[in-house]
Formats: structure tokens, sequence, C-alpha cells
């Protein structure tokens, strides 16, 4: 495992030797974490600002569908 080092105002190096937050303190919803709506609407978002074309496929049985592309 690597070890992470800080720099003092005076220029000297020293180990982090462990990572800690609050104790006792709580995550809150929508603060510390994403919800899953957050996490489609980030979805849906990123997706929407992709450039993309409407395709139509024909199918083996002769019908078709119509999907978003993304294109470059």
């Amino acid at each position: 495992m690597s070890t992470l080092y800080i720099r003092d105002t005076e220029g000297g190096w020293h180990p982090i030797t462990s990572l800690q937050g609050e104790a006792g303190r709580t995550p809150e919803r929508g603060v510390d974490y994403f919800t899953e709506a957050d996490k489609e609407e980030f979805l849906t978002r990123a997706m929407a600002s992709l450039p993309s074309e409407l395709w139509t496929f024909t199918l083996e049985d002769g019908s078709t569908v119509e999907k978003q592309v993304i294109v470059k």
C-alpha cells in the first residue's frame, strides 16, 4: 500500500497515517450520497448531451425499430 505525504509550511514532508471523518456523524441523504432518482437524472442529462441521431433498424422478421445512436 502506498503512503500519502503532505508538506508543511516549512517544506517538510509528513506521512498521513490515517484518514478519518467526523466521529458520530450520520450521512445525510442528498448531501453525503446520491439517491437513485439523482443517479437517473445524471444519466439522463449526460446521455442527452451526447451527439446522437435517430436510426431505423430492420430486424430479421422484417419489422423495424428506431433507436437513438450516439455518433462522433
